[in-house]
């Protein structure tokens, strides 16, 4: 028989997951304890217990997502090419491998597409990001004549914007991906 802990390890992944889901489709606004209690099928008592309230749910889920992409971008040289290439090869990867991976670029794309994002969740984003590694590579890109200039939070972010968009709707689509160079050459100075 599952311990006390063990239950509330899977309770508190279904709550998750299912608000991975209903953040990723509805958006934040449109979002409620209630459609994620139905979708976890748990109370929604029980999310404000285990994860208190929707913005605190929704915050965990955006930096935990922030920060798998920084440490999966992290892991590669220090080439902002190889870089940008490996995490797009390990997205495709995923989406075709775990397809929960889906639910989680939904959740992405919400979240730097949404006008509702909570303002402290957008400035927690820039916080993560403003003297991070990301940074650094962005800057550098510039100082190459890499990337086009301006602020390396934007460039940054309409870079993994168009991405993570263009690679969702080939996935859900069952279209061929672009070329890795497609890719760069949204952000690459023409």
């Amino acid at each position: 028989m599952p311990s006390m802990a063990d239950r509330r390890k899977a309770t508190d992944k279904r709550i998750y997951q299912a608000a991975v889901i209903e953040f990723g489709n509805r958006g934040y606004s449109n979002t409620t304890l209630s459609t994620i209690a139905k979708a976890a099928g748990i109370t929604p008592g029980l999310i404000v217990q285990n994860f208190g309230s929707k913005e605190d749910l929704y915050r965990k889920i955006a930096n935990d997502i922030v920060n798998f992409i920084t440490s999966e971008f992290n892991k590669y040289s220090t080439s902002w090419e190889e870089r940008c290439t490996a995490v797009v090869k390990y997205i495709i990867k995923n989406l075709e491998e775990r397809p929960e991976a889906l639910d989680y670029l939904n959740f992405y794309v919400t979240l730097i597409t949404s006008m509702d994002t909570p303002d402290d969740v957008i400035q927690s984003l820039y916080d993560l990001y403003y003297n991070s590694p990301i940074e650094t590579v962005v800057l550098q890109g510039q100082a190459k004549g890499e990337l086009i200039d301006g602020d390396p939070y934007a460039i940054h972010g309409l870079f993994w914007l168009i991405m993570f968009n263009t690679i969702r709707t080939c996935f859900k689509n069952g279209l061929d991906y672009p070329p890795i160079d497609w890719f760069l050459d949204i952000i690459r100075k023409h």
